[in-house]
């Protein structure tokens, strides 16, 4: 016997009015009335991948700290510090003592003003010059005082070429820049590493008054990113706390951290679960997302290949709100529950009236 039912599916439209809801349906967001109320653009996905805004928005440090080439170590900076031994020719030179024809200075330090003091010689401009020049210029000025002095002078780790490091990392202080580490990753690794996987820790770097900062991941995949250092560098390592927030009939509804600097609609789905089958809605995967001030939401119909491929291409913003739509069969499941009392499933509900 066949059953009619235009009579039970009014009713079911006048009852889906008032039914719970995990939020907007599709209906409602691809409305221009509800962009127009939210105050809001809908752009489809595959459209905003091949848009200008497509381009991966990964942080990073800013364009004054890339590119810009590596310390030299040679060169002598305020603060460095010095051994400097003299051997004279003579039995009674300026520093020789009782036949001893070595004298060896130590925590020879460069003044803020870039000078050292060398006994019997004065004050010598030290700051810019290589180790070498350094030397030079005290050999000669020691010429007048003894004849033919031989003079080395060695860098002992110092205040001067140094950089600090703090946070998350193995060995938080001051440590010297030298040959194997003029770069940050190569610096962070002799402080031993960070102390929580690379995916989860912030860089955030202080030079002078300019400030930057990059996930480590990032820095590991980007050459670019790995910048060379500076005396008076200040690196923090931080946990990072960036996350996306996800509602409606995703797997779950959760914050979720974002899990590395290159993470996609696909796999931020993967993380809860991808979709519910019960009730979402695949053509209605929404982002909402504020760029620049204004605020966009794109759509991505995961019904469709191209929307896969789209949602694999989309990268994921610390603050991003992805919301599963509602499957609209969900309405008519939700009355025939109510109405019955017994829970029908889709495939069930296809079948009344036949």
């Amino acid at each position: 016997m066949r059953r009619r039912l235009p009579a039970f599916i009014a009713l079911s439209a006048l009852a889906a009015c008032g039914l719970p809801q995990f939020g907007p349906t599709h209906a409602r967001m691809v409305s221009t009335q509800a962009a127009e109320q939210g105050n809001f653009t809908l752009i489809e996905g595959p459209d905003y991948l091949r848009s200008r805004n497509a381009a991966p928005s990964r942080g990073g440090f800013p364009a004054a700290f890339l590119g810009k080439a590596s310390f030299n170590t040679d060169i002598v900076a305020a603060g460095d510090q010095f051994v400097l031994t003299i051997f004279e020719n003579v039995p009674d030179g300026v520093f020789a003592t009782s036949g001893n024809r070595i004298y060896m200075m130590d925590n020879l330090q460069v003044s803020q003003a870039g000078k050292i003091v060398v006994p019997y010689v004065g004050p010598i401009q030290a700051s810019g010059k290589s180790v070498e020049t350094l030397r030079q210029a005290i050999a000669a000025a020691l010429e007048s005082q003894t004849p033919d002095p031989q003079v080395t002078l060695s860098r002992v780790p110092g205040a001067g070429a140094s950089v600090s490091l703090m946070g998350a990392v193995g060995q938080q202080g001051v440590l010297p820049i030298e040959v194997n580490t003029t770069r940050l990753s190569e610096m962070i690794a002799r402080a031993g590493g960070p102390t929580e996987p690379m995916e989860e820790i912030m860089v955030q770097l202080e030079r002078g008054g300019s400030r930057g900062s990059a996930r480590l991941s990032y820095i590991a995949d980007d050459p670019r990113q790995n910048i060379a250092l500076r005396p008076g560098d200040r690196i923090t390592l931080v946990k990072d706390h960036q996350s996306i927030t996800v509602l409606g009939a995703a797997g779950a509804q959760a914050r979720v951290p974002v899990a590395q600097h290159d993470y996609r609609l696909i796999d931020l789905l993967g993380d809860v679960g991808g979709l519910n089958g019960d009730f979402a809605n695949p053509k209605g995967i929404f982002v909402y997302r504020t760029e620049a001030g204004a605020q966009e939401v794109i759509r991505f119909d995961l019904s469709d290949p191209s929307g896969i491929f789209a949602a694999r291409g989309f990268y994921m913003r610390n603050g991003d709100t992805v919301y599963v739509s509602e499957a609209p069969i969900r309405n008519a499941q939700k009355v025939i529950t109510t109405l019955t009392g017994v829970a029908t499933s889709a495939d069930n509900l296809a079948s009344v009236g036949k």
